[in-house]
């Protein structure tokens, strides 16, 4: 509609309505006192973010991990019931403890 301004397109500088900036990325925040976009782009949140939406069967995992090469297609059986693939092993083996029972447990 003409004339009309929408809170995410305008804000109010204290005289007038301004448009705001172009956002640089999904993850900049407008800083009013400056009038920019600050980049709060945070690589440990931003994996954190992307592994939280991540959804996906355990067979629908399995099947991906034998056809990339990551586990034997022998191992999917053990993989299946939540235990380390054998061969695998040697590098849970190599892992700090905190995170080998990570593993295990979720």
């Amino acid at each position: 509609m003409p004339g009309e301004f929408t809170s995410d397109r305008f804000y109010w500088d204290g005289r007038a309505m301004v448009a705001f900036p172009d956002r640089p990325s999904e993850w900049a925040e407008f800083d009013f006192g400056t009038r920019q976009w600050v980049d709060l782009y945070d690589p440990v949140l931003a994996l954190e973010v992307a592994r939280v939406s991540v959804n996906m069967t355990r067979t629908a995992f399995l099947l991906a991990a034998v056809a990339a090469e990551i586990i034997h297609e022998s191992d999917a059986g053990p993989a299946s019931r939540g235990e380390i693939p054998p061969s695998l092993v040697p590098v849970f083996d190599g892992l700090p403890p905190e995170v080998r029972i990570e593993a295990v447990v979720c």
